[in-house]
């Protein structure tokens, strides 16, 4: 199915963080070689559901998310020319905006992409998979998140982390 992505000037990918879970994680360092691309934000309230990890910052545990925005703005490392550039492997995140699923239906997050979906019944379906995908892996990310929560220590750092989640049996 045709996407109207290609017709955009990449909006969600320029204004909003863009979560990743282990399996992101994994999948785009394959690509990428090197997990320069993750970014870790501290957590707020205001980001809903993401799975949230301890690293400590100075004297205080803090919680993080990972996400692919660059350092210097919340524009996401993979795109380039208003392109992305790991397409057909971008995360479920991705996949799956600017819809959501809720009550057995597909519904579209309204005023956050600027151009025009055609949902057919393929693209609901397709969404719906997507979508429920990313929340089985969001859960699995938190269960890995919890687990590193419980050993986290002072002199861990982002790296300690990823390996972790690289390593982690599921």
């Amino acid at each position: 199915m045709k996407t109207p992505c290609f017709s955009c000037t990449a909006k969600c990918c320029k204004h909003y963080d863009v979560f990743i879970d282990h399996e992101d994680v994994k999948n785009l360092e394959k690509i990428r070689g090197d997990w320069s691309f993750l970014k870790k934000v501290e957590y707020k309230k205001t980001f809903g559901y993401v799975p949230k990890f301890k690293l400590w910052e100075g004297d205080e545990k803090k919680k993080w998310v990972l996400c692919l925005n660059n350092n210097s703005n919340r524009v996401c490392t993979f795109l380039e020319n208003d392109f992305c550039t790991v397409y057909e492997n971008r995360p479920y995140i991705c996949k799956t905006y600017p819809f959501y699923y809720d009550k057995h239906r597909v519904s579209e997050m309204k005023n956050l992409c600027p151009v025009k979906w055609i949902v057919d019944d393929e693209k609901r379906k397709q969404v719906e998979k997507d979508y429920k995908e990313l929340l089985l892996n969001f859960l699995t990310f938190e269960t890995i998140c919890d687990d590193w929560n419980t050993i986290v220590k002072k002199e861990d750092k982002l790296e300690n982390f990823l390996i972790f989640v690289k390593n982690y049996e599921i």
